[in-house]
């Protein structure tokens, strides 16, 4: 409340203690804003390193398991050779296609060194053939893997129509040994195309 001295003049009451009289009119920083919502996010690093090791493992299994189409070849080939050399012993892995036209040219009776240079030079070809489905099924090409597959599966049927039944079987576990590798290379292509998919989805927009 305000008081008059003896003077006249009316005294205002001081501030409460503690608080200036002057009043603070400095601009206030004002508080951030929330960061709006947006749709675009960046796929995380390690989600992606995930997907790309296991396509790399797949990839791996898949080339041991082609590696198989070599090892036919080589086997066949060397079956084609000893049998002309008038060795009995033969691998049960090896091709029953070159058995067969070698079996045949062997049972000649006069036998001319063309004829000779004949299964010797088809059982190369066949081999080289092999290879050649075993190079493109290590680079992935799964179709192709898929026809050597089929190829050998005949080649088995060759060994049951000649009565060799435990070739055929042999056959069929080399199918089987041969299949994950197969499996491996399709899961790894499944998997690689739903992480393109996945990127793709995760790249900005523009407005």
């Amino acid at each position: 409340m305000a008081e008059t001295d003896s003077s006249g003049f009316t005294e205002k009451p001081a501030p409460p203690q503690g608080v200036s009289g002057i009043t603070d009119e400095s601009p206030k920083p004002k508080a951030s804003a929330p960061a709006p919502d947006t749709d675009e996010e960046t796929l995380p690093d390690f989600e992606q390193m995930t997907g790309l090791t296991r396509i790399a493992e797949l990839r791996e299994t898949g080339c041991r398991g082609a590696n198989g189409f070599f090892i036919v070849a080589a086997l066949s080939f060397i079956n084609a050779i000893t049998l002309h050399l008038g060795i009995s012993r033969y691998f049960v892995v090896g091709l029953g296609v070159t058995r067969l036209v070698d079996g045949v040219v062997k049972g000649e009776q006069n036998l001319s060194a063309a004829t000779l240079a004949f299964a010797v030079g088809f059982a190369f070809v066949v081999a080289i053939t092999v290879s050649a489905f075993g190079w493109l099924a290590r680079q992935g090409y799964v179709s192709i893997y898929a026809l050597g597959m089929i190829l050998y599966l005949l080649d088995g049927v060759v060994f049951l129509l000649m009565g060799d039944f435990i070739s055929a079987g042999v056959h069929a576990g080399a199918l089987f040994w041969l299949w994950p590798g197969f499996h491996a290379f399709r899961e790894a292509d499944e998997l690689e195309s739903a992480l393109r998919e996945q990127v793709a989805a995760y790249e900005p927009r523009e407005v």
